[in-house]
């Protein structure tokens, strides 16, 4: 994955082992990386220490209910 995040977010990325975190609006900067990606294809497979990072840090019913909250404010 490829977030073109700052902050909160690029830091849960990192935390996460989720992907390549990109500066938003560095378009030097993720050209690069998709160079790199290019070159190094083995690098697009998941990280299994992202899907542990996920069951350990994750809770599906409480994201589900923020969801539905969202989703009913927004109506």
């Amino acid at each position: 994955m490829t977030a073109l995040v700052a902050g909160e977010s690029a830091t849960l990325v990192r935390a996460a082992s989720g992907g390549d975190v990109v500066r938003p609006g560095d378009v030097d900067a993720l050209a690069a990386l998709w160079t790199r990606l290019q070159a190094e294809p083995e690098r697009l497979e998941a990280d299994p220490a992202a899907r542990e990072w996920v069951a350990a840090n994750v809770e599906y019913d409480a994201l589900a209910d923020r969801y539905l909250a969202l989703l009913r404010g927004a109506l």
